[in-house]
């Protein structure tokens, strides 16, 4: 579930979850499609997002309250964000998991990020070009 305060995401809530086995491939949940055009592996996307591990107290990186959203080479981000976004409509709502061999792996990206850790992330597709 999606943890908001006055309308914007600030965690999420792992109730009723269990911990995914490590191999499991990326899930995608649409949670609001967007009627943009589909984003490519060679976009340069722009993106609200939130970013959380199992069970956390509180996300390790998110974009919302800084009021500026990412704007990335899909290419240049983890590979679970490339398989996860591609073919997703621009003004879509998505939630992604993420295996560790497609996020950070074995090393993780201490120290908010351990190694093995499948990774949550809220996605707002803002624009892709």
């Amino acid at each position: 579930t999606v943890v908001e305060e006055g309308g914007d995401p600030v965690g999420l809530d792992f109730s009723g979850v269990e911990e995914p086995e490590l191999d499991t491939p990326v899930q995608v949940l649409v949670l609001e499609e967007g009627d943009g055009r589909e984003v490519t592996p060679q976009d340069t996307v722009t993106v609200d997002y939130l970013g959380s591990v199992y069970d956390a107290d509180a996300p390790f990186d998110e974009s919302y309250s800084r009021g500026e959203p990412l704007v990335s080479p899909l290419s240049g981000l983890i590979p679970g964000w490339s398989i996860g976004l591609e073919g997703v409509p621009v003004g879509s709502r998505v939630l992604l998991q993420i295996p560790p061999a497609l996020g950070y792996g074995t090393q993780g990206s201490p120290p908010s990020i351990p190694g093995n850790s499948t990774l949550w992330f809220l996605i707002d597709v803002i624009e892709a070009e």
